[in-house]
């Protein structure tokens, strides 16, 4: 019974060791290749496919790239430093295919709150959006709230009966199938909205992380040498020098 158990670890053992030996890119949209010969080079990422070990090299923009994990355990996030194209005042139709917000953190100075404008996408479509900057999203998502929830309305059969407490009355509501679809369909677009916002907001965040990441400010005080101002007098008084880089 040991010599079995022995023999079934060592096979489970060769079995696991092939398939941790590999790289594994992390693309931007969340899918994940596995790979061989990994190479990052400028603007270009080069890897051979793990089944194809042997064949010709494939090559990938860097920009597409979040992550590479190479087989000898060391790491790679291509998203510590602005990659082309990202630059400052981009619009969120420019940069929503380059984040995926799966892999959002949280960071000290992101301006957008996710999980409050997705909630207050849920409560009223468009609020969110407006929350993140996205005027036409948010004008698009209220006004379409705003059609449904009248289309409902119309599609009601509401009647009037008398009530037992004299001066009031009561009024009896039908649903037809077509407002029972347009009701659902109104809460599948709060659902969106929601989804939406949180994912404007971490996309955003994303981005302006990646600015901040590349673009950090320096300061650097150096002494500097300079002339003491008193004419016909070639004496250097002492100074110092501030220098900004972002």
């Amino acid at each position: 019974m040991k010599r079995l158990l022995i023999v079934l670890l060592f096979a489970l053992a060769g079995f696991c060791l092939p398939a941790a030996a590999q790289d594994n890119i992390l693309l931007v949209n969340g899918k994940t290749i596995k790979a061989a010969d990994t190479t990052v080079e400028n603007d270009v990422v080069s890897f051979r496919y793990y089944d194809e070990r042997y064949g010709d090299p494939y090559f990938i923009e860097r920009n597409k790239v979040a992550h590479i994990y190479f087989e000898n355990g060391d790491h790679m996030d291509l998203t510590v430093a602005p990659r082309p194209g990202i630059v400052p005042g981009l619009s969120y139709d420019q940069i929503k295919d380059f984040y995926n917000p799966k892999y959002y953190k949280h960071e000290a100075g992101d301006m957008y709150l996710p999980l409050l404008s997705g909630l207050s996408s849920l409560l009223i479509p468009g609020l969110g959006q407006a929350l993140n900057g996205e005027g036409g999203d948010a004008f698009l998502h209220f006004t379409g709230s705003l059609l449904i929830g009248y289309t409902t309305y119309k599609t009601l059969r509401i009647s009037e009966s008398p009530s037992s407490t004299p001066g009031k009355k009561m009024y009896n509501i039908e649903y037809s199938l077509a407002s029972l679809a347009l009701l659902a369909a109104g809460i599948g677009l709060n659902i969106y909205s929601f989804y939406n916002a949180n994912r404007i907001a971490k996309v955003k965040n994303m981005y302006y992380q990646e600015l901040r990441h590349g673009n950090p400010l320096t300061l650097h005080l150096s002494p500097y040498p300079a002339p003491s101002g008193a004419p016909f007098s070639n004496d250097l008084s002492a100074g110092l020098a501030l220098r900004m880089e972002f």
